[in-house]
């Protein structure tokens, strides 16, 4: 975890000129890619009884900050697959473009957040 953070914090050392522009689209994308990501953990939390104990929010907190959180959520993923739509690179040298399997893989990995956190709330209940 530490890698990208201390790469950020040499960047201005490690990159000039033109490179320092040309990194401004890799990682906007790659952020904006993963921010579904933060916010679906974000709401998994924040319901999960095992994590917060006796701290959990209950009623109209709980819908208020819920809803909120799904907003954002929904904002976050249609900004990650209007990002990812414009990538028309080819993969693997298939029909399949590079935003098409960001697409799945961010799919995927919904997936299994989710179905790991029923999985793991029901065999504490």
């Amino acid at each position: 975890a530490a890698i990208p953070a201390v790469t950020a914090a040499l960047a201005p050392l490690l990159w000039s000129g033109s490179n320092k522009t040309a990194m401004l689209v890799p990682a906007s994308v790659i952020a904006t890619t993963l921010l579904p990501i933060a916010y679906l953990i974000f709401i998994l939390l924040i319901n999960s009884k095992k994590t917060l104990g006796d701290s959990i929010l209950t009623g109209g907190r709980k819908i208020m900050v819920n809803v909120l959180l799904m907003i954002g959520l929904g904002l976050a993923t249609f900004a990650s697959f209007w990002a990812l739509s414009g990538k028309k690179q080819s993969v693997f040298g298939t029909a399949l473009e590079a935003g098409q399997l960001g697409m799945i893989c961010l799919g995927i990995l919904a997936i299994v957040g989710v179905v790991g956190f029923v999985k793991n709330n029901r065999a504490s209940n």
